[in-house]
């Protein structure tokens, strides 16, 4: 295993071969070794998203703890800045605490390289975070893209130019610098602005030739290596585009196309696109005169905001103005997407009697072709997606996760124990139309699109000259508010997989349909989809932007409402994760308070629910007895498998386990666990599991309770549920030392550490399972000795999680016992 295999971190992938820039990498470098935060400035479209991703793969070995990747493009909100860098790491705090708090105490003893790229519209929110994180952690580093500085005293700026362009025939790789192309030229996903990874001509277009060696040389360039870097780069462009035209783009008239577009990438990039539509030299000409009309024409470019580069300005409007009339249409209406879309996304926010909604799969191609999107994989790597890199439990889903059955435990006669269904969001289920049936299934999501921020941004200006903004931005809202109630009411069942992937893949979406409901407000729409998204805050574990957004709705619309109501009891949701007692109980009133004056019988049940919730956290364990027999004893206004029945179950099993009576707690728990294998449901059930893996050691039953705690480990590592994967790591420890395997223990307490490090509470700061993870070391270190134990556990502490998990899973003694990340 190399030095780069076992560095952490959360970086998109590369799949294209960068062009050039060695001699600005290699400077950009010792920038970064001498100072601790390095801003690499330039105009759109020159490269500064593909060299950071370069430089930050390169740099990601001299860094202990790695390097984590920041897309900030998607946001509009400068609020939002903090909680996309916690997203980003490997950490999902579930305390009350400030996220800027969090995410400082989670750097300060470490040593990683962060990149925040594409900072120029929330210069002042990331200037502040790069100030409080520097002082707060010694050992990190930062790597800042941005149009223009942060304008920090500690800021070293880099100021990446347009490639040179130069009449010598140039030698050696390097000797004029450039990148690939503009901003975001790497893997799919990547939140920056500029062509991306494969997608950079969309399907096919980007062929072998672009990602093996020597781009720059002579067999791209057909032994000619005029104009350097920039020639190349539209040699290598005009060769995935159409190969047979590859040779145009290498002599004295690509020499005069790239020094004509001043050397930049993204602009060469646009023009190489259309060498597969005509000769260079018309090419050539056409540009010409867009040159001599931008006196004229060109204040549709020189009014926007930010203002335009020439040379992009014109690559940019000619290939406007080379578009048809749909395809300009179409370009303008998807700039209200954030980070990427589909092509049933476009359809249904896009299509009218202007903009045929049969036409735009069509136009969506011709615009890929064109180079004005891009197209991106239908599912990215987690770990190019900003808020999930690295997390727990993220390996091993390109294929989809392993579902061996779930072994009855031994002794439990009078109780089924189903085995585990197939995974969720994965297979044929019952009742789940197929894709051509229902194109909105969220388990057959199609192949997506994104723009870059240059290209979108002229997309947008072009739309708010036609005076349809309003009117696109509301049908976007619209769409993700539809989605949120499909999610709302989908969620509790076999899906859960498949609506996690839909969530972060349109996490940007949904942040803008929110800013925007919360800018424009209309009607309760703001509460109703932050609190149909409860599914998205709480299960997934994105607390503190759901309180955020829930608590902004809450007092931006104070009117009573049912969906008021439900965005209270989504925000008690949060704050029962948060471990704030207080919270629960008041938001429980306003819920009973709410259900009095408009007839609201749920509300009223989410009522009774978070004061079972309030109880517990303040482990008064006779009142959430109590409280959930009284629940569970009315009629439920919801159907049976609903978080108010499922939620006081569970609680009320937690309670009596910790009374002392494990006996009962196993019934209890059992029940649970059938009525949500009966529903295909995985989050919940895997919740019993782990108590009932704790009620049987209470039992003194260790095989079995190992057993649970197996299959609570398997749910939530689909479901990225790092609460729920700690406290099953936590049991499968204590019985590992209860059967007497004191090595295995050590390592599975070791990772179970990594694990809580990155939800912010150890065992979520329990006294009873904080003393039982105590007696479980003290047993484990009883058997081997201070140094084996420390040996063990230090392996469990670094492994990587996409190592550890399957281990777990399939081979613990053997795969546990690997070190290092």
């Amino acid at each position: 295993m190399t030095a780069a295999d076992r560095a952490p971190g959360g970086l998109p992938a590369e799949t294209t071969s960068l062009i050039g820039r060695r001699a600005e990498l290699e400077r950009l470098s010792a920038l970064s070794e001498r100072s601790r935060l390095v801003t690499v400035t330039g105009v759109g479209g020159v490269g500064k998203t593909r060299l950071a991703l370069r430089a930050a793969a390169e740099a990601r070995p001299r860094h202990r703890d790695g390097a984590w990747w920041v897309g900030l493009s998607g946001l509009d909100d400068e609020a939002a800045v903090v909680f996309a860098i916690g997203e980003a790491l490997p950490l999902r705090d579930q305390s009350v605490r400030p996220m800027i708090d969090v995410v400082a105490e989670y750097l300060a003893d470490r040593e990683l390289l962060l990149v925040l790229d594409t900072c120029e519209h929330l210069i002042d929110a990331c200037a502040l975070i790069a100030t409080a994180l520097l002082a707060a952690a010694p050992g990190l580093h930062i790597l800042a893209t941005s149009r223009r500085p942060l304008g920090l005293v500690e800021e070293v700026t880099f100021t990446l130019e347009p490639f040179p362009v130069t009449d010598e025939h140039l030698a050696g790789e390097g000797s004029a610098g450039g990148g690939l192309a503009g901003e975001g030229l790497a893997g799919g996903g990547l939140s920056g602005g500029g062509l991306t990874g494969e997608g950079l001509t969309g399907e096919g277009k980007a062929g072998e030739g672009l990602t093996g060696e020597g781009l720059t040389g002579d067999g791209l360039t057909g032994g000619v290596r005029v104009g350097g870097d920039a020639v190349a780069l539209l040699a290598a462009r005009a060769a995935a585009m159409a190969p047979e035209v590859a040779s145009e783009a290498t002599g004295e008239q690509a020499l005069r196309l790239c020094r004509r577009l001043d050397g930049l990438p993204l602009a060469i990039e646009l023009a190489a696109a259309r060498l597969a539509e005509m000769p260079i030299g018309e090419l050539l000409d056409r540009l010409d005169d867009r040159f001599g009309l931008l006196g004229d024409d060109g204040d549709v470019a020189a009014d926007a905001d930010p203002p335009w580069h020439q040379a992009l300005r014109t690559a940019i409007g000619w290939s406007h103005e080379l578009c048809s009339a749909h395809e300009r249409l179409l370009w303008a209406r998807l700039s209200v997407f954030a980070g990427g879309f589909d092509a049933e996304v476009a359809v249904r926010v896009c299509a009218d009697d202007r903009l045929p909604a049969a036409e735009i799969p069509r136009l969506l191609a011709a615009l890929a072709e064109k180079s004005v999107l891009t197209a991106v994989p239908a599912h990215p790597d987690h770990t190019g997606h900003a808020g999930h890199a690295g997390h727990a439990g993220h390996a091993g889903h390109a294929e989809g996760p392993e579902h061996p059955d779930f072994a009855e435990p031994p002794g439990h006669a009078g109780h089924e124990h189903p085995n585990v269904a197939e995974p969720p969001g994965h297979g044929d289920h019952p009742g789940h139309p197929s894709h051509a049936e229902h194109p909105d299934d969220p388990e057959h999501p199609g192949a997506r699109f994104r723009m870059l921020d240059t290209i979108r941004e002229y997309g947008a200006f072009w739309l708010r000259g036609l005076g349809e903004e309003q009117v696109i931005r509301r049908r976007h809202r619209d769409h993700y508010l539809a989605m949120a109630r499909a999610g709302d009411a989908d969620w509790l069942g076999p899906g859960q997989v498949a609506w996690y992937r839909r969530v972060t893949t349109e996490h940007d979406n949904l942040r803008a349909a929110l800013d925007f409901c919360l800018a424009e407000p209309e009607g309760h729409i703001a509460l109703e989809l932050a609190g149909a998204l409860w599914f998205m805050w709480y299960p997934y574990g994105f607390l503190k932007e759901g309180r955020r957004y829930l608590e902004r709705a809450l007092s931006a619309d104070e009117r009573p409402s049912v969906a008021r109501n439900r965005a209270l009891w989504a925000l008690g949701l949060v704050l029962i994760s948060m471990g704030d007692p207080d919270g629960v109980q008041a938001l429980g009133e306003q819920c009973a308070a709410g259900s009095e004056a408009l007839g609201d019988p749920r509300a009223a049940e989410h009522a009774r629910t978070l004061w079972v919730g309030a109880a517990i956290l303040r482990g008064d364990l006779t009142e959430v007895v109590a409280r959930a027999e009284s629940v569970l004893a009315t009629p439920a206004q919801s159907a049976p498998i609903s978080l108010p029945v499922l939620l006081p179950t569970l609680m009320r099993g937690i309670a009596v386990l910790q009374q002392g009576r494990a006996d009962e707690a196993v019934a209890i728990l059992a029940t649970l666990r059938d009525t949500c294998e009966r529903a295909g449901e995985h989050w919940m059930r895997a919740y019993g599991d782990v108590f009932l893996a704790q009620a049987e050691l209470a039992l003194d039953r260790p095989a079995e309770a190992a057993r649970y705690a197996t299959a609570a480990v398997r749910a939530k590592r689909w479901l990225h549920d790092n609460t729920g994967l700690a406290l099953a790591v936590d049991a499968l420890g204590t019985a590992a030392g209860e059967l007497g395997q004191g090595e295995r223990t050590a390592r599975l307490l070791g990772l179970s550490q990594q694990i809580w490090e990155t939800v912010g509470r150890p065992q979520a700061g329990v006294p009873e399972w904080v003393a039982a993870r105590k007696a479980c070391e003290d047993r484990a270190r009883a058997e081997l000795g201070d140094a084996a134990f420390e040996v063990a556990y230090e392996s469990g502490y670094r492994i990587a999680m996409d190592a550890a998990i399957p281990g777990i899973l399939d081979d613990p003694m053997t795969t546990l016992n690997q070190s290092g990340r």
